[in-house]
């Protein structure tokens, strides 16, 4: 009868409402644990995906779950709505938010036979994406009886279904005179079918040297093809969560406007508003500019052997013969001098963006 009574529970999984796991959020891939025995833990790969909905808000979901990856069908899946979402950065940290939640009258499936339980959840996601979260879920067998089912998840951020990359320069132009240029950036475009396709920009920062990321821009586009074999992106989001003090405190809307050449280069134009209560909306412009990763086509930053790097006050550079120009982070040239071979450039302390015979690097100055 214990027997049977273990084989029962590890049959169990999760069931919820039917959604698509796509539209739900950003996705960690990692391990599930199941603990029903604590001596012998089953663990799963599987992933799990976050939502902003709203200010300190998100939904949870753990979809297709599967308490044995040789199970031919999941087993359904588990969404928890209005989860608090919480600040916990502090210097020096490694935690960035705090998720705690719960839904009551979730609906369970045993072979056919359905269960009522609820689902606490509670966790934390680092700086780096990483993401832990014990999912206590209870099965509700009648009036007085309760039985535990202990689960946990621990993944980072997976960006690896995301589409096709480009890499490249985004500029933030909240000062149009003193625009911050961030190098090494990567957006994505992922084909839906037909003429649609989703635009991300994921682990955005209005600065680069915010400590944290104020989120993802993720924007369903429509597609074009012109005469020219090139392509236009072109669409909006009108509920987009970000965060800058607190967790999802900004609600703002966007619109994509880009062109793609048929060698690859890409050109968007990213308009975000932010609906500040008591105002008409700021706005602040975004603007990307990479090439197709793998795609053949010629890098925006060509192959160079010139390398640049910072030491206390100056800037090292090598193997270089020509211009050498660094910006700050607000897009400002800081210096333009004329390197043949090697050379020791003196600067002020601070983070700078080289850029010397078709290369650009990040160099930060001591």
């Amino acid at each position: 009868m214990k027997k049977f009574y273990t084989v029962l529970l590890s049959m169990l999984a999760f069931a919820c409402i039917s959604m698509s796991a796509e539209n739900l959020g950003t996705k960690y891939t990692g391990n599930v644990t199941i603990s029903l025995d604590p001596t012998e833990p089953i663990v799963v790969e599987q992933s799990v995906y976050l939502k902003p909905t709203g200010t300190g808000l998100s939904t949870f979901a753990l979809y297709d779950f599967k308490l044995d990856p040789t199970m031919p069908q999941p087993m359904g899946n588990i969404v928890v709505e209005n989860v608090t979402t919480t600040n916990v950065y502090a210097e020096g940290s490694t935690n960035f938010k705090k998720y705690v939640g719960s839904a009551e009258g979730i609906k369970l499936d045993l072979e056919g036979s359905e269960i009522n339980a609820s689902a606490q959840i509670e966790g934390y996601e680092s700086i780096d994406g990483t993401l832990a979260v014990t999912i206590n879920v209870i099965w509700h067998m009648d009036a007085s009886t309760d039985i535990p089912i202990p689960v946990s998840f621990e993944g980072k951020k997976d960006l690896g279904e995301l589409g096709q990359e480009y890499f490249g320069l985004v500029r933030i132009i909240l000062d149009p005179t003193e625009p911050i240029a961030v190098p090494d950036q990567k957006v994505y475009l992922r084909a839906e079918g037909g003429t649609s396709a989703t635009f991300g920009l994921y682990n955005f920062k209005l600065d680069p040297t915010m400590p944290f990321p104020m989120g993802d821009i993720v924007v369903p586009v429509n597609v074009a093809t012109n005469a020219d074999k090139s392509l236009t992106y072109t669409g909006s989001i009108d509920e987009l969560y970000l965060t800058l003090e607190t967790p999802n405190d900004i609600n703002a809307s966007a619109t994509i406007n880009g062109t793609e050449t048929e060698t690859g280069v890409l050109t968007v134009k990213i308009g975000v508003t932010w609906h500040a209560e008591g105002t008409d909306g700021i706005p602040f412009n975004v603007t990307f500019k990479g090439t197709k990763s793998g795609s053949g086509a010629v890098s925006l930053v060509k192959a160079s052997k010139a390398k640049a790097f910072g030491t206390v006050g100056a800037i090292n550079v090598a193997n270089c013969n020509g211009i050498v120009k660094a910006y700050t982070l607000n897009g400002s040239l800081a210096m333009s001098q004329t390197v043949n071979g090697n050379a020791t450039i003196n600067m002020p302390a601070g983070i700078y963006l080289v850029v010397m015979d078709g290369t650009a690097c990040r160099v930060v100055v001591k």
